[in-house]
């Protein structure tokens, strides 16, 4: 199937609809890459953090900070990027070309529904065992949660601008067309989006495949 195919003049739901099998499909490779590479490549991770001087980051206590422990311990963001690079390239080549935003949010907040569980967990998973929560001095699990939640929602916010999505305005349209609109965190999602102009957050979803 080609762009063409996809996205000719007459876009219709049906092939968004394929669009959304394909990459629910690589989200869920992704997932199980993310999965392998923890396993793998935790303790060189977190030997990387151990080093870090947290005192020289920016908002060592926000989620711009734990963005920049990542960034600062380059065997943890390459565990990011060896799950997430595929599928920044994936919705860019398969939706970047649809003209309409709040159908290519929706088109977002169908394919991650499946796997969102799964990938807020091992985004908890990795900030956990590589030491990135206790460089923060964040001991409390419903905080770490939190934390790994917001991260979520920050690769999630890092797909919708890549695919050519430039406000939250479009996810609050795609939610009443998407099949899972009401189990979206539209508040997350939109401090995500406010993230993004910072250096640290921007540095992070570059790294996975958003932009040069």
């Amino acid at each position: 199937m080609t762009e063409a195919d996809v996205f000719g003049n007459t876009s219709s739901t049906t092939d968004i609809d394929k669009v959304g099998d394909k990459l629910e499909r690589e989200m869920g490779g992704s997932l199980k890459d993310l999965e392998a590479t923890l396993k793998s490549d935790a303790a060189e991770a977190k030997a990387e953090v151990d080093q870090i001087d947290e005192s020289q980051l920016n908002e060592a206590f926000g989620i711009t900070g734990i963005i920049g422990m990542v960034l600062a311990a380059p065997k943890v963001i390459e565990m990011f990027a060896k799950g997430i690079s595929g599928l920044f390239k994936m919705v860019k080549r398969l939706l970047g070309k649809e003209p309409n935003e709040s159908k290519i949010a929706a088109a977002i907040i169908d394919f991650t529904h499946k796997w969102h569980e799964g990938y807020i967990n091992i985004v908890f998973y990795i900030l956990k065992f590589t030491g990135i929560f206790r460089k923060a001095k964040i001991t409390n699990e419903s905080a770490q949660m939190k934390a790994a939640t917001a991260v979520y929602y920050i690769i999630i916010a890092g797909l919708a601008v890549h695919a050519g999505i430039g406000a939250v305005s479009a996810f609050e349209k795609g939610m009443s067309t998407a099949a899972h609109g009401g189990e979206f965190k539209l508040a997350a999602l939109e401090t995500a989006m406010a993230s993004i102009k910072s250096g640290e957050v921007t540095g992070f979803l570059r790294k996975l495949g958003l932009g040069a």
